[in-house]
């Protein structure tokens, strides 16, 4: 798998459960989840492969307290699920509930991280 399929792969995963944007300008409305590239560990590049980790940013709204609050909370166990169920990726952490800036809303949101073994 190469770097632009494993990200395809995860956003074709994360488009059964959320709604899936790797442009935050063109996040319609929340729940939604943005896609950013976390960067690819070289520590396996002799062998032509190498990890790459993405960054997922899970927006469940304006933030207006208990409403938002659950609503992230059912969309982070929803994403956690189908990435449970990818092979060969990792879970990796997961951030903490915090405002988010996108495209000018401050919405309620989190990082998930998840990574995957690329060929180079």
């Amino acid at each position: 798998m190469t770097l632009t399929e494993a990200r395809e792969a995860l956003t074709t995963a994360l488009a059964s459960v959320v709604t899936v944007t790797r442009d935050p300008a063109g996040l319609a409305s929340p729940p939604a989840a943005i896609v950013y590239g976390d960067g690819v560990d070289t520590a396996h590049i002799g062998r032509g492969q190498s990890v790459a980790s993405f960054r997922i940013l899970l927006v469940a709204g304006a933030w207006d307290g208990t409403g938002a609050a659950d609503a992230l909370a059912e969309l982070v166990n929803a994403v956690l699920t189908v990435l449970r169920a990818m092979v060969g990726w990792q879970v990796g952490e997961l951030g903490r509930d915090s405002a988010v800036n996108v495209s000018g809303s401050t919405l309620l949101g989190c990082d998930v991280r998840a990574s995957v073994m690329i060929e180079i």
